[in-house]
């Protein structure tokens, strides 16, 4: 799940660093092409792997995947960061699941808001400082993972 989302529109550039990396990463796995987030996700449904997972995250590929509910989605999802929180080794995760979920709020808020108070924006994803969030949004909407 902190599999990082493509962007949203393609550059055309000749030379992408990003791009290069991740085809680079994708030989050493065995693909011959850079697999998609979404390949990825359903092959994980597919072979079943997400039964493997703690059961207090099972819900957590829902909430951020299937489900759409920006207004608690991050009220939904805060046990479940806690969770990776306390646990050593998928504290690693936290960050990138973080970025996830608020990316993914950011995505179904501007499908329903044209505009929004930054004080309402600040309780909906209050698992994360503002100034944390404006950072990342930027840093988002640079790399066109966002459009805000």
């Amino acid at each position: 799940i902190s599999v990082p989302l493509p962007p949203q529109k393609q550059l055309e550039v000749d030379f992408d660093p990003e791009k290069d990396k991740q085809q680079r990463m994708a030989t050493l796995v065995g693909h011959s092409t850079v697999p998609q987030r979404k390949a990825v996700l359903s092959d994980l449904v597919s072979r079943n792997i997400t039964s493997l997972v703690f059961p207090e995250l099972r819900e957590l590929l829902d909430k951020l995947e299937v489900e759409f509910d920006p207004l608690s989605l991050g009220d939904q999802v805060k046990p479940m960061l806690a969770f990776v929180e306390k646990t050593p080794e998928l504290n690693k995760y936290l960050e990138p699941l973080k970025k996830m979920v608020l990316i993914k709020l950011v995505q179904q808020l501007s499908q329903v808001y044209v505009t929004m108070r930054i004080s309402d924006f600040a309780r909906l994803a209050d698992f994360m400082s503002l100034h944390d969030c404006e950072k990342f949004i930027v840093e988002a909407v640079s790399r066109n993972q966002a459009m805000v």
